[in-house]
């Protein structure tokens, strides 16, 4: 059901906000809407609080990021499975998180230090590297000649004739001598010395041959010298950055109150934001809001403890309600599959109960195994326990629990026990058949066409669900009339051909002839021309086409129940095609744990996919109203704690 909303309207002293504020955020039950200070007003503006909301901005993404960085060095880490830390609103509240606050900073400061250090190093030791092939060199690498001889260092490919090239230098350039400092695998390092007067053709003539010149500074000593001076460096950069190593490592001990901290920080900002929606004057506060009808006392009771003025009454004509619905166990899990699509539109039909109960048996019905049903349960149940999530998380798990015990069933139904294992086996170790067909009603690779009409019987099933649903609401919108001739002649239509096609009986004419009379005579009733109105009415039964088309989309049950058969028949299969229980054992063991939970996780996919968009598509069409806004009351942003507020609080 959509609960009832109430809206809020409260005026309140402005000395009192900032405890408000903290005392709605931790009730959770309350929307706060974004009031908007009358234009041209002097006295009543809207709150400021920009500046408050960058700073704790600013600081949660430093704690989060702090976080990151030191949650790989802590010492209690919490593994695949995180829980989070259980402690009482006053405990939140009361302790410091200055230390962590600033170890945060801290860290962060660090780590950018250690980035840039790691830049550095990397420069300096591709530096060592390019001046370590010229240790064998004497002169200073930047050495470029005296008054009248220049010198000049650099690269040739292997491929050069360095002889040649200084013969030819020999004989065309006078004083020039060219030296093979060292050589590579691609490259030789050379020197080359010359009078001043032939630089130009010199380093034409190298040019030629694919020379490139060093680019050493002028103040570049020896290579030894220079090796020296940049393995000291480098030593100097590993010992700050083993220095910060550590560093690090001691403000890990602060991983959890880094926690608490961003909990915290996230917490005010989530009362910031509250305040920033308020306007007022210098002395009070206007708040607009809403409240689910079952929680107004919980409220009232928090504001009784302020000078105040609170107005609670009905949504007025315009407003626009958030929503919130509300229901029992098994159906509240599925809110998350209503949420998925649209929640539904203030004062309509809330369809969480239909969609559960229908959403189970199709899922079931597309799996159809026992043993995979049984793995969606264990991980619904160990994902509870273990993780204790909340939220969207928490109905996730618990929709895999009752989707899970649906796919057990229909896996007793239809014979499926990861696929056809138990008929392997017994065929691999006893040469017995006798476990072949396990199925109480039908086995979908044996008798598909059976499976397929039962698929496509829940199909209609859903349809006609949906149809009476929206003949309910045509009835409480007092429109009986389009209950009556536009739903209910379809719906003595579908039931007079199922009586005269399942139990051969004339009645089920009458029946139809009832429906479709309904329809010609009564579909165009606003128009008062009889034959336009005829017209219409005849033209309405080329709905049939739609209805048609909807009702084969539920084939899509018998396709993904035969996929999922067939995969589980070629992994079984696989498993067994050595005739050898030793073999087998282990293939079974290996090649079905693998190919199983590939196809349980392909299945459980295609299968979530599907059975949601029989929902959206085929079921909401017939009656849903969405355009509903979800109801988001303002409440505290805990990502790493659980807090409980004692009663006294």
């Amino acid at each position: 059901m959509i609960k009832n909303m109430k809206k809020v309207s409260l005026v309140a002293m402005r000395s009192d906000l900032d405890r408000l504020a903290k005392d709605l955020i931790w009730l959770s039950c309350v929307e706060v809407e974004k009031c908007e200070a009358p234009e041209g007003d002097a006295i009543i503006r809207s709150m400021d609080c920009g500046e408050r909301i960058t700073e704790l901005n600013t600081e949660a993404a430093t704690l989060s990021e702090a976080l990151k960085i030191l949650s790989p060095m802590r010492r209690d880490k919490k593994g695949f499975i995180k829980t989070r830390k259980e402690m009482s609103k006053k405990e939140f509240d009361g302790r410091a998180v200055s230390a962590a606050t600033e170890g945060a900073v801290k860290a962060v400061a660090l780590k950018s230090e250690a980035e840039r250090l790691k830049g550095e190093k990397n420069k300096l030791t591709a530096y060592l590297s390019s001046v370590s092939v010229w240790k064998d060199y004497d002169l200073p690498l930047g050495f470029e000649g005296t008054k009248s001889a220049v010198v000049i260092t650099g690269t040739l490919p292997v491929s050069a004739d360095v002889e040649r090239l200084s013969g030819i230098a020999s004989e065309e350039l006078s004083a020039v001598q060219i030296e093979i400092v060292a050589e590579g695998k691609s490259t030789r390092y050379i020197s080359a010395v010359c009078h001043n007067s032939v630089e130009k053709q010199l380093t034409a003539l190298l040019s030629e041959a694919g020379f490139i010149k060093s680019n050493f500074s002028s103040q570049t000593g020896t290579a030894r010298e220079e090796m020296a001076k940049t393995e000291a460096e480098i030593r100097s950069v590993e010992n700050r950055e083993e220095e910060i190593k550590d560093a690090l490592s001691a403000l890990a001990l602060l991983c959890p109150d880094m926690e608490h901290a961003y909990d915290r920080v996230k917490t005010e900002l989530a009362e910031e934001n509250v305040k920033q929606k308020l306007i007022g004057t210098g002395h009070t506060v206007i708040m607009t809001g809403w409240v689910p009808d079952d929680r107004v006392d919980k409220l009232t009771k928090t504001l009784s403890k302020y000078e105040c003025f609170c107005d609670i009454a009905d949504p007025e004509e315009g407003d626009e309600p958030p929503v919130e619905l509300k229901n029992n166990g098994f159906a509240s899990p599925f809110e998350f599959v209503i949420g998925m699509y649209s929640y539904p539109k203030y004062g309509s039909f809330d369809p969480t109960f239909w969609v559960a109960l229908f959403f189970a048996l199709i899922f079931g019905m597309m799996f159809a195994d026992l043993g995979y049903g049984l793995l969606l349960v264990l991980i619904g149940a160990l994902g509870t326990k273990l993780m204790k999530p909340k939220g969207g998380t928490a109905k996730m798990m618990k929709l895999f629990v009752i989707c899970g015990i649906s796919c057990m069933i229909c896996g007793v139904l239809f014979g499926g026990y990861f696929g056809d294992l138990p008929a392997k086996l017994a065929q691999s170790f006893a040469g017995s058949h006798k476990l072949d067909n396990l199925a109480i009603v039908c086995n979908p690779l044996d008798e598909p066409i059976t499976f397929l009409l039962i698929s496509l019987g829940i199909g209609a099933a859903h349809l006609i669900c949906g149809m009476i649903i929206n003949m309910v609401m045509c009835f409480k919108r007092g429109d009986w009339q389009s209950a009556v001739f536009d739903v209910g002649s379809w719906l003595m239509m579908f039931a007079g051909a199922g009586v005269y096609f399942g139990f051969k009986s004339k009645v089920g004419l009458i029946i139809l002839g009832v429906g479709l009379l309904m329809m010609i005579t009564m579909r165009g009733r606003a128009k008062k021309n009889i034959f336009a109105r005829l017209f219409s009415g005849i033209a309405g039964l080329y709905d049939i086409i739609n209805y048609a088309s909807d009702l084969l989309s539920y084939s899509r049950i018998f396709a993904l129940a035969l996929a999922g058969a067939v995969i589980a028949s070629v992994v079984n299969t696989f498993a067994t095609l050595v005739n050898n229980p030793v073999v087998t054992v282990i293939l079974v063991i290996v090649v079905g744990t693998f190919g199983h939970l590939m196809n349980l996780a392909l299945s459980a996919l295609g299968a979530f996919v599907h059975t949601c968009r029989l929902q959206y598509v085929e079921f909401f069409g017939k009656f849903y109203e969405d355009g509903g806004r979800h109801f988001e009351p303002a409440s505290p942003d805990l990502t790493y704690t659980d807090v409980y507020v004692e009663q006294n609080n």
